[in-house]
């Protein structure tokens, strides 16, 4: 699900854009790609100067361009993002990533150690 936060300009955006590329079955190539030029989109000027950045991954990608641009355009998906982050928000989340393991919260792990210890705990209660 997604959890657009504040701190991380433009990732409410991203993530619109990640599902109008999930439209052609691209959502993983086009993810990956995002995060690669994460840095430069981060570093946009405006949304529009974002967008065109966007549409050059899509480009590169081999997703049609005037349908993922269209999408994009016009925010096709931006009341499934704002759902997603508001059942995190009912849920208690307040940072990224973060994993529930029965009844127990863990944000942002540094390591599988973190994972093994509660399942291990879990396992032992």
């Amino acid at each position: 699900m997604y959890f657009p936060l504040p701190n991380h300009s433009y990732s409410f955006e991203a993530a619109n854009s990640a599902e109008c590329a999930r439209e052609q079955n691209k959502f993983w190539e086009y993810k990956e790609k995002i995060f690669e030029h994460q840095q430069s989109c981060n570093e946009s000027a405006n949304t529009s100067e974002l967008k065109e950045k966007f549409y050059a991954i899509a480009k590169n990608i081999g997703l049609n361009e005037e349908q993922f641009n269209s999408c994009v355009q016009e925010g096709k998906y931006n009341s499934l993002v704002e759902e997603h982050k508001q059942h995190g928000i009912n849920a208690g989340i307040y940072g990224t990533p973060t994993f529930f393991v029965n009844d127990t919260v863990l944000v942002a792990p540094q390591s599988i150690d973190e994972f093994e210890q509660i399942i291990n705990a879990e396992l032992n209660n």
